[in-house]
């Protein structure tokens, strides 16, 4: 029986995990782990892909990754076979690299994009590589703490953690709370996306369907951004707010950004 094809649609968001087959290492050195991030700074454009969250370990890869018209198969099936022509040409080996298939789970919830956030960042210290997530050199924790990673964006994560695209203070915050406050001790209530809507239509410039469509006029980009504003400020998933206005959740952030 086949493998159950993976969910596809624009905007959805996956955990991708790479390892090497038989648990083989796949990052002997510096440059190894080096060439594998400069492959992937080059295919995630091609296939219309934004990265999130990633980690390189030594035997293995993760992966937070936004796909957009182009399925994620079509990324990782170039990505895995330029490496392993790079590994086996560098070390004179042969064979399979990286154990397959490669893992792909749904993350179609904000809590669980931070849980993973949380999650991957902390497996250098887990293996005790590192005493803290910022000090190793082949994850995002650089870009999330400040420094420049042109490879990742850090804009989503961090509007749901503080509404801003970067906070280092409240990054270093969060990668220090116990589990149970990482987001909230208070039980996050439903938050009627459909009122909201129709207050920020409510002055009658534009109406609901105006905001939902597609027209760029400043007026209607203007009330799109006023909605998304009280949205996310009232709790509202980022996901559920890109659902109602059929867009991806990078461009609602984008969005959220611009104004």
């Amino acid at each position: 029986m086949g493998r159950k094809p993976r969910v596809h649609f624009e905007g959805a968001r996956y955990h991708v995990t790479l390892r090497g087959n038989g648990k083989r290492t796949l990052f002997p050195d510096q440059e190894a782990f080096e060439y594998f991030l400069k492959l992937l700074a080059e295919r995630l454009p091609r296939f219309e892909c934004i990265l999130h969250v990633y980690c390189l370990m030594t035997n293995h890869v993760h992966l937070v990754i936004e796909v957009g018209t182009i399925p994620l198969g079509r990324l990782i099936h170039s990505l895995e076979p330029a490496y392993a022509r790079y590994f086996h040409k560098r070390f004179g080996t042969v064979g399979h690299l990286f154990y397959r298939p490669h893992g792909a789970k749904l993350c179609d919830r904000d809590e669980y994009l931070l849980t993973l956030l949380k999650y991957i960042h902390n497996n250098p210290i887990r293996a005790g590589m590192v005493a803290k997530p910022e000090e190793w050199p082949y994850s995002s924790a650089r870009a999330y703490a400040g420094a420049p990673d042109p490879i990742v964006t850090t804009s989503l994560c961090m509007s749901l953690l503080s509404g801003q695209d970067s906070d280092p203070e409240r990054y270093a915050e969060f990668m220090l709370a116990e589990p149970k406050s990482v987001i909230s001790e208070t039980p996050r209530l439903k938050v009627d996306l459909a009122a909201l809507l129709a207050e920020a239509a409510g002055s009658g410039a534009v109406s609901p369907d105006q905001i939902v469509g597609a027209g760029r006029h400043k007026i209607v980009v203007d009330a799109r951004r006023a909605f998304v504003r009280s949205a996310v400020e009232a709790g509202g998933k980022m996901m559920d707010i890109a659902g109602l206005l059929n867009r991806s959740p990078s461009s609602v952030s984008r969005l959220l950004r611009s104004g």
